[in-house]
């Protein structure tokens, strides 16, 4: 009998990443994009200031294994175990110190002789609001798994290997909601059969089952930024137009905080935030347009078929086909049936906005969408000689889907 027990943890911060100024500094903290020229200007984008973003888990993990020896039952090797691993994740995704965003689409950088910046704003510009309604309290997604297998050579000639796993998972989004709570069971099956002195065949069935994706399960969650864009229609600055507002020329005054400066005053003798003319497109509330609850985990369903022979008396050479066949894909559903819900939402104090949005609900779906393996996996080794073993494989595989399940910057969507 042997027992092993392991722990590990992990702590993972980022750490003043982003602008400094102090939250809700319009003239020192909010972020300028020149569109097409890969340029940023005032303050950096996100916020150093509002906290750190902390992403943590922990792992548990105790397992026995025993071995078991019987004159008529053959063989036993016995694995029995228990792994806990919570996924804890702290993020206030604020945008920038101010939460605002400008975007210059139709001026370069623009330097006065003294080297300095001096943002030239006329034609279409555009000022994005980003707030955070709900503050993040940690999402905490937790997955708790029992397991047993028991590998049983029969004989010399056949050893099966039978197993199961229990996996639960119980997930909290960063405003304390559940939102997955559900169980599965993962069977694990395998053959092995010496046909011959030469040739073995072997066999397997297994369930593979993934933890919940904290990013898809939070995402009606805190610390998500609602969406807000503004057009500025003001007067240029660090420009002189002609009474059409075209053919502007660089007449450098204001510098960056002082440019951001006469934006936002403009902006305020507009009825700032509660001004929904000057929209140009419709808000995005973060918390209220999607529900997510109920959520399972994805898994993965593999069948594998195959051979290994000698080669001579040195080597051996081992073949496997291999299919892979995936389920419960993350979608969201929205549609005729999921209806809208209204969200009166207070952008300022005071400031009280009125929208309707279509509803959807994030679910797992194995009708629409699909993904398999296939793979022709194939190895070989050889002893040349007493000093010099060679070694080798190939795979021929094949992957088929009908969705793109990743992004570069945000991983499972």
């Amino acid at each position: 009998f042997f027992l092993e027990a392991q722990y590990s943890k992990k702590n993972y911060a980022f750490v003043d990443s982003g602008g400094d100024a102090a939250p809700g500094d319009v003239v020192n903290g909010t972020n300028i994009t020149y569109a097409y020229a890969n340029v940023d200007a005032g303050s950096p984008a996100f916020c150093g200031s509002c906290g750190d973003e902390k992403r943590d888990n922990e792992n548990i993990l105790v397992k026995g294994s025993y071995f078991l020896s019987s004159d008529k039952l053959g063989s036993h090797d016995i694995v029995v175990g228990v792994d806990s691993f919570d996924d804890m994740i702290y993020n206030n995704n604020y945008q920038s110190p101010s939460n605002w965003h400008v975007w210059l689409y139709e001026a370069d950088p623009t330097y006065g002789a003294d080297g300095v910046l001096y943002p030239q704003i006329n034609g279409y510009v555009e000022m994005d609001y980003w707030p955070i309604f709900s503050v993040s309290q940690g999402s905490h997604f937790k997955t708790q798994s029992a397991f047993i297998n028991d590998t049983w050579r029969l004989s010399n000639n056949f050893t099966l290997s039978l197993g199961l796993r229990y996996d639960k998972n119980d997930g909290k989004n960063s405003v304390g909601e559940v939102v997955a709570d559900d169980t599965r069971l993962s069977p694990r099956l395998a053959a092995q059969w010496a046909v011959s002195d030469g040739l073995q065949l072997h066999a397997g069935y297994g369930r593979y089952v993934a933890a919940i994706a904290n990013s898809i399960a939070d995402r009606s969650g805190g610390g998500v930024p609602s969406w807000f864009g503004y057009i500025y229609d003001g007067p240029p600055i660090n420009a002189q137009c002609d009474a059409s507002g075209q053919n502007c020329t660089f007449v450098p005054q204001y510098t960056t905080p002082e440019t951001l400066a006469l934006m936002f005053q403009w902006f305020e003798s507009q009825g700032g935030l509660a001004n929904t003319s000057l929209w140009y497109d419709s808000p995005a509330i973060s918390g209220v347009n999607e529900v997510v609850s109920n959520l399972k985990s994805p898994y993965t369903d593999e069948l594998t078929l195959g051979f290994t022979t000698r080669l001579g008396s040195k080597g051996t050479f081992r073949a496997d086909y291999v299919r892979r066949e995936y389920g419960d894909f993350y979608v969201v559903q929205r549609d005729t049936t999921t209806g809208t819900v209204e969200a009166d939402v207070e952008v300022a104090p005071g400031v009280t906005i009125n929208q309707e949005f279509d509803l959807g609900y994030v679910v797992n779906d194995n009708d629409t969408l699909w993904r398999r393996y296939d793979g022709l996996h194939t190895q070989f080794t050889y002893r040349a000689s007493s000093k010099l073993n060679i070694g080798g494989n190939y795979t021929l595989s094949k992957a088929q889907v009908n969705l793109d399940g990743e992004k570069t910057g945000s991983g499972p969507i």
